[in-house]
């Protein structure tokens, strides 16, 4: 693509671009594209360097050759919180804590009953809360929910369900 920026994978022959784009220099000087694919949530590609291979994730390499090594206790975050848009300028550098809360604005993160694994609804968690201040049993209320005991334990000291004000 014309007006792309390339820079070489460190220490590996391979070049990445500040689009996110990856490929593979050959000995004989072509490049060669490759096809990230998903590897979690993230797209990843396959490093060949002689007998080795390495999965490193497109959003990493682009950071590391744009904005420099990572710093230590720092993580690559997505701007725009789009996993899949690996361009340099939706790249930043941020603690795992900034992080979190950057998901956290932007709604990525998905907490009560709108996780994916979520076993109570928020009325059932208000419920508990009720039955507890009232003197239920905690062995009772995780019978009657389907849930460990430990987990209406959390719920009752707001170490789960935080998110909920009662």
């Amino acid at each position: 693509m014309p007006g792309e920026e390339w820079r070489v994978v460190e220490g590996k022959p391979y070049e990445v671009s500040h689009l996110g784009n990856v490929r593979r220099v050959l000995d004989n000087g072509y490049r060669r594209y490759l096809k990230p694919v998903l590897k979690g949530p993230y797209y990843s590609v396959t490093l060949v360097d002689g007998r080795d291979y390495v999965y490193e994730r497109v959003h990493r390499l682009v950071a590391k050759a744009f904005l420099g090594p990572v710093p230590d206790g720092k993580e690559v975050n997505h701007k725009d919180g789009n996993k899949f848009n690996n361009r340099v300028d939706n790249l930043e550098y941020l603690t795992h804590k900034e992080n979190l809360r950057h998901a956290a604005d932007l709604q990525l993160c998905q907490v009560g009953e709108k996780s994916y694994a979520a076993k109570l609804t928020n009325q059932q968690v208000r419920e508990i809360r009720e039955a507890l201040r009232q003197g239920v049993k905690q062995l009772a209320l995780s019978f009657r929910y389907g849930v460990s005991q430990g987990v209406i334990s959390d719920i009752g000291m707001r170490r789960r369900w935080r998110h909920l004000g009662d």
